[in-house]
């Protein structure tokens, strides 16, 4: 089943464009990667997916609906974003931050239930943050804002989970748990996720398929171990490259 689908897409950043007449598609069971360079438009490319932003042309459709035709509340039970960097717009809690992912399934004017409560204590605890239901968001640290934005998501409860660069502040430990906990879920959910990456080696380890984007003009995309190739990695960083395979486990890296 095509959870997501882009086609003959045409995005612009300014006068910049980040893709031209690009096709793509997201189908459940689907775990997919996307690398490129320094602002090649890897976030544009994720927020028009989101539907964020508009393209210039072509046309986004969710479960073959136009994405255009969603309520943000009906597209929030269905698709959830986590962004490149988090930002505090009002004082709150980490309980009460977190609650924020269970408004799509709450009606007008409806308090969160306690069974809401549960579920995002249950989220917290899954993040390692429990403990600190009750402390002020902006007294966190960025490790602990970002496990915080995947707690949101994870009682948002969406099929379809669209992350940029989710490791970003994150140590290597609850880098590999949060991911791992992101992906089962979904994967559980029969849904689908798009995450932007910065680590190539995180893409053989979590996804089934990548996008490598070279220019608006050149997208290599398909099955992991078809298209991470040391030829199509140097050719997108511009890099000499070496492939390390041990255990099973492959690992590429810098020269």
């Amino acid at each position: 089943m095509r959870l997501l689908e882009a086609l003959a897409l045409t995005i612009t950043n300014g006068s910049k464009p980040v893709c031209r007449n690009q096709n793509f598609h997201l189908q459940a069971g689907e775990i997919w990667g996307v690398l490129g360079p320094n602002g090649i438009g890897k976030t544009s490319l994720l927020h028009t997916l989101a539907g964020l932003r508009k393209p210039l042309s072509g046309q986004i459709t969710l479960m073959d609906k136009p994405l255009a035709s969603y309520d943000r509340k009906q597209l929030a039970t269905q698709l959830g974003i986590v962004f490149q960097d988090s930002q505090d717009t009002f004082p709150s809690t980490v309980l009460e931050t977190v609650l924020m992912g269970r408004h799509p399934y709450l009606s007008e004017w409806a308090w969160e239930s306690v069974e809401d409560i549960s579920l995002c204590m249950t989220a917290l605890e899954q993040v390692a943050l429990a403990t600190l239901a009750q402390r002020q968001v902006n007294t966190l640290s960025g490790g602990e804002r970002r496990r915080l934005a995947l707690a949101i998501l994870l009682v948002q409860n969406p099929s379809i989970c669209l992350l940029d660069e989710p490791t970003n502040h994150l140590d290597l430990h609850h880098q590999m748990v949060l991911l791992e906990l992101i992906v089962q879920k979904t994967l559980r959910n029969n849904g689908g996720v798009v995450m932007v990456l910065q680590d190539v080696n995180l893409v053989p380890r979590f996804c089934t398929h990548v996008l490598l984007m070279h220019n608006a003009d050149s997208w290599i995309s398909g099955p992991v171990a078809d298209v991470m190739t040391t030829t199509n990695l140097q050719l997108l960083y511009q890099h000499s490259i070496r492939k390390l395979v041990d255990n099973g486990v492959t690992l590429f890296y810098p020269e």
